[in-house]
């Protein structure tokens, strides 16, 4: 049958009996041969099946390139070098010496330029980089908020009981930059699942949630509640967002609106320091799903607790 997980390739899993472990793998899938077969028998073309396609195909170069050294005075470009150097002739001799400390000048900044980025850009090279890991690498499939029973109903999927990377979480998607330099266990407080994230040096890490479909629910506004602790080596920052959606001309979700909101130390004592929100959003009415994500950047250790997104069917 046609996969629901949104990754077009042949997948299937192995039983290890003696060590009871399950091994998923996933291989190439040859969409363009079905498709092929499909028309063969007269059937209609698959307008899935065709859209994966496309994913798979490269655009092809507009123009040769040619690497060959062109002989001096042929070629396309020397009849207007010869028009530019006519239009701008060199130089008087008793500008050189100006000419000169003009570009000593700007080798030196160029220099001080490479200086800074190397002492301070790889520092925050990672900010430019796409994550080292994606956990699955395809989005997960949207759940549905309808109904809501009762109101203040988690929208969220539970934290996972036991991750280990780079395994899947149950419902959750993550990024991370390092695997060797970050790592991640659970943990339990006051009952209640935790997620504890052990970052070596300044790395950063990434949580969302499956799109969540309101349709149906006639929400004005969603209320998130969240609540981690910093335990003492840490260094960093962390953000909660709410991303709102609309649907594209297809049909298919499209981002409208996200909503961040800064994880700073509470006013009150907890232990492990902490952070916690409790605010409630807008929704727009074009909105058709929304999403949770956690964008954190730090060094040391943070302690994340199962976050809420309910809806608020409070008056305005």
């Amino acid at each position: 049958g046609y996969p629901r997980a949104g990754d077009g390739r042949s997948s299937y899993c192995v039983y290890d009996s003696a060590s009871s472990a399950v091994t998923f793998r996933q291989l190439p899938f040859d969409s363009a041969g079905l498709r092929q077969a499909l028309l063969n028998t007269g059937m209609h073309d698959d307008l899935w099946l065709r859209q994966k396609e496309l994913l798979q195909k490269l655009p092809t170069l507009r123009e040769k390139v040619c690497f060959a050294k062109v002989a001096p005075g042929t070629g396309p470009q020397s009849q207007p070098a010869v028009e530019a150097k006519r239009q701008n002739p060199p130089l008087p001799k008793k500008n050189s010496r100006i000419t000169a400390a003009m570009l000593g000048t700007a080798s030196l900044l160029g220099l001080l330029a490479t200086a800074w980025i190397m002492a301070y850009g790889k520092k925050n090279a990672f900010a430019n980089q796409a994550p080292a890991l994606i956990v699955p690498e395809f989005d997960l499939p949207a759940i549905a908020a309808y109904p809501l029973v009762p109101p203040d109903k988690n929208l969220l999927p539970p934290l996972p009981l036991s991750p280990a990377p780079p395994e899947r979480f149950e419902n959750w998607r993550y990024a991370l930059d390092n695997l060797s330099r970050q790592t991640f266990q659970t943990g339990l407080r006051s009952g209640a699942s935790t997620l504890v994230v052990h970052h070596h040096e300044n790395h950063k890490f990434s949580l969302e949630s499956p799109l969540i479909r309101l349709d149906g629910v006639a929400l004005k506004a969603l209320r998130l509640r969240g609540l981690l602790r910093k335990h003492e080596d840490f260094k960093g920052s962390v953000f909660y967002q709410v991303i709102t959606y609309t649907r594209d001309n297809e049909g298919e979700p499209r981002q409208h609106r996200v909503e961040p909101y800064e994880m700073r130390t509470s006013r009150r004592r907890l232990s492990p320091p902490g952070a916690e929100r409790d605010v409630r959003i807008k929704i727009p009415k074009v909105a058709s799903h929304a999403r949770f994500r956690i964008e954190a950047n730090f060094e040391g250790t943070l302690e994340i607790e199962q976050p809420y997104l309910t809806g608020d069917v409070k008056a305005e």
